[in-house]
């Protein structure tokens, strides 16, 4: 028997023969509470391949790139071009594809293994939360998705070869993924690590959305991937390139972009400052389960408006022809991945245990 505490209503519930594969749910806020992971077997082999594939990608060119000449460039080679141009954006990239994948592998290593490296209990907790932190940062599939839009527009100023770094990287993205999805740090030990409900919680979270707001307007204003195409500048916001996806017939990729760089962080925004106010004033507590599902959904997707931000990048890595062809990166670029890190950080901050309590407290008045 295993004995949780649900993260998002804060009810303690009795879980009784676990079977892998089944998802247990809370009866209180009907979230998901518990799935069994796979076997340390399946994990090790994941990781290990992981961490192969990983190096593997890393050093392999992704693409054939050619204007005036070829030009293979892998990401390694990407980042080094970005670090002498744009030192923020490289170091978005070696943190997000890199350092967090890295330390998603080696915790799960030390997590499994914690027996035989006599790892105490209270240090495993500390790796388990830790884990669990660095996880929600995970952003490698959102980066391949990013490459995936900025290979479109590549191909509209160049050609563009793919070459089997591209098959390798898409294998490394679906391994890392799988080991994420299937590794259950608490199959370990028959533990669980609560968040306690932080008093400041709302206040921080009310923090982290003002400046995502005052950052929003310079974010869709701005230029973010400014063109240099033969001597004409073309500036390029966030509005511009969905219509210019959108004039050049790719309209999955301007649906794309419109969605996840415009109207998600919209949506998330108006969402969590309905929930705030929903808290600070109790009220609707009849849909407090359909607003803690919506904060789920919501704090799941807040971070996919990385997109753009990795669309960017990538693509002002790959096209650097001096003053014939370049892709820049924007003035909007800070602000906008400014929006993203702030808004992740406001859902991150809030606690859906406050509409639970506070409803509850009304309630018993």
């Amino acid at each position: 028997m295993k004995r949780i505490r649900c993260q998002y209503c804060d009810r303690m519930l009795k879980l009784k023969d676990l079977e892998s594969g089944y998802e247990y749910r809370c009866s209180k806020c009907d979230s998901l509470i518990y799935r069994p992971g796979e076997s340390k077997t399946i994990i090790i082999i994941m990781v290990i391949s992981t961490f192969i594939l990983f190096f593997w990608t890393i050093t392999q060119p992704l693409l054939n790139v050619k204007i005036l000449f070829d030009t293979q460039i892998s990401i390694v080679q990407s980042i080094s071009l970005l670090y002498k141009s744009d030192i923020l954006s490289a170091i978005i990239l070696v943190f997000t594809i890199i350092v967090i994948p890295i330390s998603i592998l080696l915790l799960i290593f030390l997590i499994i293994f914690y027996k035989n490296l006599k790892i105490s209990t209270e240090n495993l907790k500390i790796l388990i939360s830790t884990y669990l932190y660095i996880k929600e940062w995970n952003m490698i599939v959102i980066y391949f998705v990013g490459l995936l839009v900025a290979m479109v527009k590549i191909t509209d100023i160049s050609t563009m070869t793919i070459l089997t770094g591209l098959w390798i990287n898409a294998l490394y993205v679906v391994f890392l993924y799988l080991t994420v999805i299937w590794f259950n740090p608490y199959d370990t030990l028959h533990i669980h690590v609560n968040k306690k409900l932080d008093p400041k919680s709302i206040h921080k979270s009310i923090f982290f959305l003002i400046l995502a707001f005052i950052f929003l307007i310079p974010a869709n204003l701005l230029p973010i991937m400014p063109i240099y195409k033969y001597a004409v500048y073309y500036p390029n916001t966030l509005i511009d390139g969905v219509i210019s996806f959108y004039q050049e017939g790719d309209y999955f990729v301007s649906f794309v972009i419109l969605i996840s760089s415009i109207i998600l962080p919209i949506v998330k925004l108006s969402g969590l400052t309905f929930m705030i106010i929903m808290v600070k004033y109790d009220l609707l507590p009849r849909y407090k389960k359909f607003t803690t599902k919506y904060y789920i959904i919501i704090n799941a997707i807040s971070k996919y408006s990385m997109i753009d931000v990795y669309v960017v990048v990538l693509a002002s890595s790959f096209i650097q022809y001096d003053d014939l062809i370049r892709i820049e990166i924007g003035t909007a670029f800070i602000p906008f991945t400014l929006v993203v890190f702030f808004t992740v950080l406001a859902n991150k901050n809030f606690d859906t245990k406050l509409i639970w309590r506070i409803s509850a407290n009304k309630t018993n008045n």
